[in-house]
Parts: structure tokens; sequence; C-alpha cells
């Protein structure tokens, strides 16, 4: 499996590449590893995965940016909820970014 039949396979939007922040290849490759049969039936764990691979790098107040669209446009609203709340938490989180979430709770 590649990376693009990953992102298929987890239903990740077409707006992660977009915005470039598809991990990188070694983190997918990993990811794909990880697969077992029938895990592909939960794919907002491996979204989920994907976000905390940029949360775990302290991630620019622009990036928290693109993550936070990324999280209103996912189908899992649960796992964004969570992923925001995470954002919320970050060092570069700003007011402008804090307000933009506060609009979606």
């Amino acid at each position: 499996m590649n990376t693009k039949e990953y992102l298929e396979l987890m239903r990740f939007p077409d707006k992660w590449q977009e915005l470039n922040l598809v991990p990188d290849d070694e983190h997918i490759r990993a990811l794909i590893l990880s697969i077992k049969p029938g895990q592909e039936h939960a794919p907002e764990h491996y979204r989920y995965e994907a976000f905390q691979y940029w949360l775990s790098k302290t991630p620019s107040t622009e990036v928290l940016g693109k993550l936070t669209e990324l999280t209103l446009l996912d189908s899992d609203s649960e796992m964004s909820e969570s992923i925001r709340a995470e954002i919320l938490k970050q060092p570069h989180c700003d007011d402008e970014l804090r307000a933009k979430i506060k609009e979606h709770e």
C-alpha cells in the first residue's frame, strides 16, 4: 500500500495534501505496517494519529490554524473536538485561533 492508498483507506480529506500536512513518508510507512485486518473500519484512529504527529512537534500558529481547519472537515466530530482542545493547549495557539475554535464548540 502506498501513501495515496493509505489516505484513501483512512478517509483523509484531500485538504490534508493541499495543506501539505500529510505526515512524512517514514511515519506513514509505520502506520501502514501497523494496520491489522478490520482496522480500516475505524479510520478516525489513524487520522487522530496524524494530528498527534503534528501536535508533538510544537507547531507554529500557522500550522495550528491549518490543523484546526482540518478538524472542521473531519467526519468524526468527537475526535475533532478532542484535537481542537489539544490545539488550545499548544504554546503557539494565539487569541485569534482560540476565538475561531470557540466558534465551533
